[in-house]
């Protein structure tokens, strides 16, 4: 009886193995899909790809078992070489045989590919990743003349994603292509590749970085969304949370928060969606199983992990997706509240109250379940005072990210007004944010017969802030226009004044100890002497701040004073601000005078009705 025997008869040539070492070891090391089985026997088909791929594996366990001079050893010999010297099969097992420079035609491509092994790719963000090889596909096209041509080759894989709403971890299975291209290629310059191809030297420790990187994936992507400081690459999001083309850099307070599954496509070329997480189960239960979905522990799965996770932008609201690599944990400003030019009384009744908010320990104390759980403040004065700054003061002490809303844009965008704040208000909560409505007079202005735009505006805010459980600043400088709808729905108000000359002094030592000017010591002392006589000029804060950004304007340019900002800087810009200061005041006089005068519908100028 022979060990095996070759069938062309058909369609496709096949291979029937009836040696019983050989059957049984084959049975135990290549999957039971990849050929047909009987008790005695087992066949493949052309073009043997499964014997090519594990034929180094079955060798090994054949020496193993029995003699390299037994006849049952020497039936294996048999086959490899009668496919070694096949004048296809022949050269694909030598090209890819060797040590360096291994290559591979597009038609040769089913003889690089080893189901269950790691595939490599490099994605958009420069980031190496590995999937898990199923199967090779053709993808039928038209080239040319040619219709119902192969154009490419679908390499089907699998990777671990978290599912937010079911809050496991789960497969998910895309494929990529390869289209055809003529000659030959080193396996590596491919798209995607298989992970043995690598370098040794190589592999290992990317292999050791994969797992870590798939580590601190899985830990945060479980976690609720959490605030991280980024500079690195990031893809932007569309209004439907599909990729962009638009590759950028990205810097600043980020949170992370992925909000669906996030597919591959867009992250790599010529990626699209192929099945659903429930078919992968059942092709490839050797390596997952359902106890795993919670948590993972297996060294391979990390490293199938995305390098990715979706965010939020906190200074621009939008969203991208970004590298867990360049993460780093949110640098919190604890003093910022210290600096405040407050009251202390005002500044202790503020930190509290957040603290307490942070803790959960509010109640709501209201019937209705859900309802009247948020805190809201409102900071009102005149412009300039630091309200602003006192949200971002407190944002820091809480540790939570500050998200401001924009009124313009929910103004002009009055179709989908109740749209845009339910999801403000939604995020805010979800993100574990504090929301800020800067300027909200447009809100909170009392309602009015003629302005029915308006007041549907603010009917709308009301009954959302009903059911807002997070923190709420809002900051005017017209508190007497304010609805009385708002006072029962507010909890702290925080009155400013004009800034006195003290205030204004702390203002200016604040500053010139901040990193927004460049001075040496020496110049930094005679600004210092000077504070007393710079407090008794009427500006605010934020005309502090411009006076001293102006003047490292014009001390970048001054080669004398070797760009560093000494007091003739300051005063310059400072009779700048004055001078546009002044302007101002006159043309609100001009403008208030002409408005006395001018009164085109006043019954003194008689008008004559027809």
């Amino acid at each position: 009886m022979f060990a095996f025997c070759l069938d062309d008869s058909g369609k496709k040539s096949e291979i029937k193995i009836t040696s019983p070492v050989l059957v049984e070891v084959i049975k135990e090391i290549v999957p039971l899909s990849f050929f047909e089985s009987t008790p005695d026997s087992v066949t493949f088909q052309e073009p043997y790809a499964h014997l090519f791929q594990y034929s180094k594996d079955i060798h090994k366990a054949l020496e193993s078992r029995i003699s390299p001079h037994s006849d049952q050893f020497r039936d294996f010999r048999t086959l490899i070489s009668f496919l070694e010297s096949h004048a296809r099969y022949g050269i694909i097992w030598k090209s890819l045989d060797r040590d360096n420079q291994r290559v591979v035609s597009f038609e040769n491509l089913w003889a690089v590919f080893r189901v269950g092994e790691p595939v490599a790719v490099q994605d958009r963000l420069e980031e190496k990743r590995l999937f898990k090889f199923t199967r090779l596909e053709d993808s039928i096209g038209d080239m040319g003349h040619q219709k119902d041509f192969c154009v490419a080759v679908e390499v089907h894989f699998w990777y671990i994603v978290w599912s937010p709403g079911k809050k496991r971890f789960c497969q998910k299975s895309q494929y990529s292509k390869i289209p055809r291209f003529a000659g030959h290629r080193k396996v590596t310059s491919l798209p995607i590749y298989p992970l043995r191809y690598e370098d040794q030297a190589t592999r290992e420790p990317l292999l050791m970085k994969l797992q870590a990187r798939g580590r601190k994936w899985a830990d945060l992507i479980s976690k609720p969304p959490t605030c991280f400081e980024y500079s690195g690459h990031a893809i932007s999001e569309d209004e439907d949370g599909r990729l962009t083309q638009n590759l950028t850099h990205l810097e600043g307070r980020i949170i992370l928060d992925q909000k669906d599954t996030m597919s591959i496509s867009g992250l790599i070329e010529d990626i699209e969606f192929h099945n659903s997480s429930g078919e992968v189960d059942e092709k490839l239960n050797d390596s997952w199983n359902t106890s795993q979905a919670s948590k993972l522990s297996s060294p391979e799965h990390f490293q199938l992990c995305p390098p990715q996770i979706s965010c939020y932008h906190v200074s621009s609201g939008k969203r991208y997706v970004v590298s867990v690599t360049n993460l780093q944990p949110a640098r919190w400003s604890e003093t910022a509240i210290n600096q405040l030019i407050l009251d202390n009384d005002k500044k202790d009744m503020l930190t509290s109250i957040v603290s307490n908010q942070n803790n959960n320990q509010i109640k709501s104390g209201d019937i209705i379940e859900n309802k009247g759980r948020g805190l809201t403040i409102v900071l009102h004065g005149p412009s300039g005072v630091g309200k602003t700054l006192t949200a971002e003061c407190i944002a820091e002490h809480a540790k939570r990210p500050l998200i401001p809303l924009s009124v313009g844009d929910l103004v002009a965008m009055e179709d989908s007004i109740e749209d845009r704040l339910t999801e403000a208000f939604a995020n805010a909560s979800r993100l574990g944010a504090i929301l800020l409505l800067d300027e909200a007079d447009v809100v909170l202005e009392a309602r009015s017969f003629e302005d029915v735009r308006r007041n549907g505006i603010v009917s709308v805010f009301l009954r959302q802030l009903e059911y807002y459980s997070g923190i709420l600043v809002l900051t005017t400088n017209r508190i007497n226009s304010m609805d009385p709808a708002f006072q029962s729905r507010i909890q702290v108000a925080i009155a400013y004044s004009e800034l006195s000359t003290k205030q204004r002094e702390g203002i200016w030592g604040s500053l010139l100890n901040s990193n927004l000017i460049d001075s040496t010591e020496s110049d930094k002392a005679i600004i210092e002497d000077h504070i007393p006589q710079l407090a008794q000029y009427p500006l605010n804060g934020r005309q502090i701040r411009n006076t001293l950004k102006l003047s490292a304007i014009m001390a970048a340019a001054d080669l004398v004073s070797d760009r560093k900002v000494q007091m003739k800087h300051i005063e310059k810009a400072l009779r700048d601000a004055l001078q546009f200061q002044e302007c101002l005041e006159a043309g609100k006089k001009e403008m208030k005078n002409r408005n006395r005068v001018w009164k085109p519908f006043a019954p003194s100028q008689g008008r004559n009705y027809v």
